[in-house]
């Protein structure tokens, strides 16, 4: 299972599973509300966001992301680990969903 987490505006994480059978577009997509905004944020992981989250005036900003990787996004986001050679969107691996998540994500789930 590749999982990624989505982390809204107040911070909570939910854990996303990237090979669900709609697709890990589909579940990227449905994670952000939209159209999805790759942002690289290191070398180890990537966040994606919805693309029109500046022009959306029920977004706020995710302190989450900003505190973490310095970035400025509006609404949820999820971070994945980076595109593999095929480019596809890798997973996050169980320490980094567990330390990214602040440790909420029961061990059991990843």
């Amino acid at each position: 299972m590749r999982n990624a987490l989505r982390i809204d505006t107040e911070g909570t994480p939910t854990l996303l599973d990237l090979d669900a059978p709609e697709g890990s577009l589909q579940v990227l997509q449905t994670a952000v509300d939209g159209l999805i905004e790759p942002v690289r944020v290191s070398n180890l992981f990537d966040l994606y966001a919805n693309e029109e989250g500046l022009f959306r005036s029920d977004f706020t900003i995710n302190l989450w992301a900003h505190d973490m990787f310095g970035v400025t996004l509006l609404g949820p986001v999820v971070i994945t680990g980076l595109t593999g050679e095929n480019g596809e969107t890798l997973g996050l691996d169980p320490v980094d969903v567990r330390i990214l998540s602040g440790w909420k994500i029961d061990p059991s789930d990843v």
